[in-house]
């Protein structure tokens, strides 16, 4: 944002008006007496519980009556459009997300200034020309199909990647693949059903995990239902092969309401499954070895159709590392079987804790590779190519940035922020010796 614009509001102040409304314009709105429960011994009345059925026509008539009025009101209102005009200049000016590498290309999200949604780019270097290779605004006239969450295959000619419309949590994904010259070729693969999903890619770059749930009854207009979602699914999909052949990985059919995701290790060669219980920062954390996962002889590909929950005979030989929601966990490295995890455990401000697979022994045992810093908040930790490890503080309500060794935890420097600001995007690789962050200030 230029500096110009910000006093604008301030010296000129924010476009005032007189407008009201008679409360008895406000439409009538029935109330049912008769909806009482009784919590923890009290009575509680509920006389507008038939607002909560969206599809009834009463609720729907109601609706329609307040967007008339609403609308009645708007057009007598005179700073309307000075208002409009104020918050699009300020809001009018280039955005741009943190890059990050996957394969031999770079990747980073843009917003030219007033697009409905952020276009993603790709360029064969840091001083090459970017190239569009993903822009939802072209996918729906009104702007409304949203790109929610994208994951690269390992060598980055691959991408499976989320889209949602009008604002719903249901999502679909599709795959694209990534020439030498950054252009995109749209696959066949397409993903329904999914909602609250990881996206995870084997390093063979032949499959992918994700979240789904049953077809919902009025899978034709997803967004619109009031009944939660349950009986979240882990899923492997094998690029090529069509949704219903999909193995369910993992699955919580005794807590329904229990959510999982996936990510596999920097190395290839394990998965790291986290299930989780609400939003709070806790989690239970499993590791499967993918080696004692059969491929396919015709693909090549992972095959679980032999631990798949509802066909296959066999269990997933999961390990279960952490098994309660006394705290959270998330991987961080591994070198070998020794693997680094950032944890709140017995740390509010967060630590990275190291420990051997797969019998660690209990959490409360794990070592300290850095330990719970006495004032400062962890709040990333991105583990690079050989001995280093980047971390992102907030430090005194600022961010902070510091590189340490991850064999002993060591500090090795802090970084020069241009001046006290907040770090925000956050990117690296074990494959390579470069990160990037974004930083804001006033």
């Amino acid at each position: 944002m230029s500096a110009a614009k910000t006093p604008l509001v301030a010296t000129a102040g924010a476009p005032q008006t007189q407008l009201s409304v008679e409360p008895g314009r406000y439409p009538k709105v029935r109330r049912d007496e008769s909806v009482v429960e009784k919590l923890h011994g009290v009575e509680v009345a509920d006389p507008y519980r038939w607002l909560e059925d969206p599809d009834s026509e009463e609720t729907q008539k109601f609706v329609e009556a307040q967007n008339e009025l609403t609308n009645e009101v708007l057009a007598a209102c005179d700073t309307r459009d000075k208002f409009k005009a104020l918050f699009t200049d300020l809001y009018n000016y280039p955005k741009y997300g943190t890059p990050f590498k996957k394969g031999s290309r770079y990747f980073y999200y843009s917003n030219s200034g007033l697009q409905q949604q952020f276009v993603l780019f790709t360029q064969a270097a840091l001083d090459a020309e970017p190239s569009v290779l993903l822009d939802p605004n072209t996918l729906s006239e009104d702007g409304t199909v949203a790109l929610r969450d994208a994951s690269f295959s390992e060598d980055g000619t691959l991408l499976a990647y989320q889209l949602s419309s009008g604002g719903s949590d249901w999502a679909r994904i599709q795959v694209l693949r990534i020439g030498a010259d950054g252009a995109p070729e749209q696959l066949p693969d397409r993903l329904e059903y999914v909602k609250f999903s990881c996206l995870a890619w084997t390093h063979d770059g032949l499959g992918f995990f994700y979240n789904r749930y049953k077809e919902p009854e009025k899978a034709a207009d997803l967004g619109t239902e009031t009944e939660s979602a349950t009986d979240q699914q882990l899923c492997y999909h094998v690029l090529g092969t069509t949704q219903s052949a999909d193995c369910v990985v993992w699955a919580m059919p005794d807590c329904p309401t229990w959510m999982s995701s996936a990510e596999v290790s920097d190395d290839g060669g394990s998965l790291l499954l986290y299930v989780s219980e609400g939003c709070q920062p806790k989690n239970r954390l499993f590791y499967l070895n993918l080696s004692k996962v059969p491929k396919d002889k015709a693909t090549g590909a992972l095959d679980f159709s032999g631990f798949d929950l509802f066909s296959g005979g066999e269990k997933l030989p999961v390990v279960k590392l952490v098994d309660d929601f006394e705290a959270s966990y998330d991987y961080v490295a591994n070198e070998g079987d020794l693997f680094y995890f950032k944890t709140n455990l017995d740390a509010p401000r967060y630590r990275v804790v190291r420990a051997r697979l797969p019998s660690p022994g209990p959490p409360s045992s794990w070592e300290d590779a850095v330990a719970h810093h006495p004032r400062d908040l962890l709040q990333s930790a991105v583990a690079l190519k050989g001995d280093s490890l980047a971390l992102r503080y907030l430090r005194d309500v600022r961010g902070a940035l510091a590189l340490h060794r991850l064999s002993d935890g060591g500090l090795v420097r802090e970084f020069k922020l241009p001046g006290i600001g907040c770090i925000g995007g956050f990117s690296g690789s074990r494959k390579g010796t470069q990160f990037f962050y974004s930083f804001q200030s006033e």
